[in-house]
């Protein structure tokens, strides 16, 4: 069996993943992934997240270990931080998924497979340039900290539809499909490497 997941600690536990340019995405992003919060970690503990400096370029997290959360920074000026009003429920996993498309200006979080938030009105906007890594676990390298445990996280550098998140719920990625710009499926089971 390798339904192996990745738990972090809430105090330093995080994953690289690297600066490669196929991840410095601004036009159109999908983030998605299955979490199991514990409670634990930071005030606002972030599944995932892209710096730009000491400011996000996005990142996709709790609030006050309750609400789904996220934040992007756009090309024109504009930082879209909405706290969200959507709590996720703790010891049980979940799987989120976070969307922006540039061409409808439109930024959705999905919670187990439904829309529970919406936005739009950012049409045109790509989201800020940033040669930063990605981390999971955390937005940056020194705060911000999840506790619990992670799964199958997917970013890609296309919007993708709900019919195609909830897919991808029940049926993992082969590796190769159009737009996957990174997939972690923590399938490795022991030692300090993850493969993409």
């Amino acid at each position: 069996d390798d339904n192996y997941s990745l738990s972090f600690d809430g105090s330093g536990d995080y994953v690289d993943c690297g600066n490669d340019e196929s991840l410095n995405i601004q036009d159109n992003l999908t983030v998605q992934g299955w979490f199991y919060y514990d409670g634990g970690g930071s005030l606002n503990p972030r599944f995932i997240g892209k710096r730009i400096g000491d400011v996000p370029a996005w990142n996709f997290g709790l609030a006050s270990r309750t609400n789904l959360y996220y934040e992007i920074n756009l090309g024109s000026g504009t930082a879209v931080t909405p706290i969200q009003t959507v709590p996720l429920s703790q010891n049980t996993w979940h799987h989120v998924a976070l969307t922006f498309s540039s061409s409808s200006g439109e930024i959705i979080v999905y919670l187990d497979g439904v829309n529970v938030s919406e936005v739009s009105g950012y049409e045109g906007d790509v989201i800020m340039n940033s040669s930063s890594i990605v981390t999971i676990g955390t937005d940056y390298e020194n705060a911000d900290w999840f506790s619990g445990k992670i799964d199958e996280v997917t970013i890609w550098d296309r919007t993708l539809s709900q019919e195609e998140i909830q897919s991808y719920m029940s049926t993992t990625p082969t590796g190769n499909e159009s737009g996957l710009a990174g997939y972690w499926n923590f399938n490795e089971g022991t030692g300090s490497t993850l493969n993409d």
